[in-house]
């Protein structure tokens, strides 16, 4: 396995938080098409950061479950979730510790780097509901 860096946000997560761009509305319209097209109830934002996406997708979905693996930002994370729908895991993406066949879908916004691509990718495709594979993709 790769060792990714991880604490590469460590004493940032504040500053991060304030200045990170919001996502448009391009992008909200497109994830809520997707969400309500697919009958999505159950949602995982892999490298939640301080929950900027996750805070957009618990508007839409039944159950969104954050997983990010850097300390400073999960304290954040916890710090601005405040919707019941929404599960916190302090981990990463290769090891979310959710059972199998268990997500509708799930999303990385802008964490591609710190992702273990073969590893992740087999863990997506262990946690993502069989009807779902069809158009699962990460090549």
């Amino acid at each position: 396995m790769v060792d990714f860096n991880y604490e590469i946000f460590n004493e940032k997560a504040v500053i991060y938080d304030k200045t990170r761009a919001r996502y448009s509305n391009n992008y909200i319209n497109l994830l809520c098409k997707e969400i309500y097209e697919n009958k999505i109830k159950i949602a995982v934002d892999i490298a939640a950061g301080t929950g900027i996406n996750t805070t957009i997708l618990s508007k839409y979905v039944n159950q969104v479950i954050a997983i990010e693996p850097n300390k400073d930002m999960y304290k954040q994370l916890k710090r601005n979730i405040l919707e019941k729908n929404t599960c916190l895991i302090n981990t990463t993406a290769q090891h979310t510790t959710l059972l199998d066949n268990s997500v509708d879908l799930i999303t990385v916004a802008q964490a591609f780097q710190l992702l273990d691509l073969k590893d992740t990718k087999k863990e997506f495709k262990r946690i993502l509901k069989k009807k779902r594979e069809s158009y699962f993709s990460m090549e």
